[in-house]
């Protein structure tokens, strides 16, 4: 994983959709959705373990694929004032019913109630991540800034690649917590709950988080030519 030429760096992901800003990143989001079967809650969620993404020997419910880039420009003939600039593209997957009419409305309702926790969920990842980036940006203007020549760019290189270090180390915590936490309430949502109803015994038995959709991809920066 590398920044360009001199800088390291550090996010997976994916892309395409409808442009943002953020606190000077970009970002493009697009959302997908793949299809499941069934008409009742426990159906629905046998469906998503069934056609959920499976990674790892994981089944994610919902995921978040996102791919950074970034430049680093200089002025004309000159090594002092390097801008370096994030821009990232998310390919957001979700669940979706493949035969919604033959949903009954409460079933529906329910559905569409999970479905908001989890695109709540993998926007909350998204928004962690543009934060991380946003702070990685503002840190390595401040480290360019301080350039006076030539010869001190490779003291900042090796600052920028401290920065992204800890950049990386903190995002990772923020992200792995959020699935932590939201792993606990999975198994109290009306989907779940219904689900239950419906089948003595169902989904009594913890998944660890892992499993559940929740898995934290650490990001990996690419350098734009």
């Amino acid at each position: 994983m590398h920044f360009a030429r001199v800088l390291a760096v550090f996010v997976l992901f994916a892309f395409a959709g409808n442009a943002v800003c953020h606190a000077q990143i970009a970002q493009k989001i697009k959302v997908k959705h793949y299809k499941i079967g069934g008409k009742t809650a426990a159906d629905l969620i046998k469906g998503m373990y069934q056609s959920g993404e499976k990674r790892g020997g994981q089944v994610l419910l919902a995921s978040l694929a996102t791919k950074i880039h970034h430049t680093l420009n200089f002025p004309p003939n000159s090594c002092r004032n390097g801008k370096m600039r994030f821009s990232a593209r998310f390919l957001m997957k979700l669940p979706e019913p493949r035969h919604q009419r033959v949903l009954s409305k409460q079933t529906a309702r329910t559905f569409n109630l999970f479905y908001d926790y989890l695109k709540k969920h993998e926007e909350t990842h998204r928004r962690i991540n543009v934060q991380c980036l946003s702070r990685l940006q503002s840190e390595t203007d401040k480290v360019f800034a301080g350039v006076k020549s030539c010869d001190g760019l490779s003291a900042a290189s090796k600052k920028v690649v401290s920065l992204r270090k800890a950049s990386e180390k903190r995002c990772r915590a923020e992200n792995e917590a959020l699935d932590r936490r939201d792993a606990k309430t999975l198994h109290r949502t009306a989907l779940y709950r219904a689900a239950k109803s419906e089948v003595k015994g169902i989904v009594r038995t913890p998944i660890p988080s892992s499993q559940l959709g929740f898995a934290y991809q650490p990001m990996q920066i690419q350098d734009r030519r």
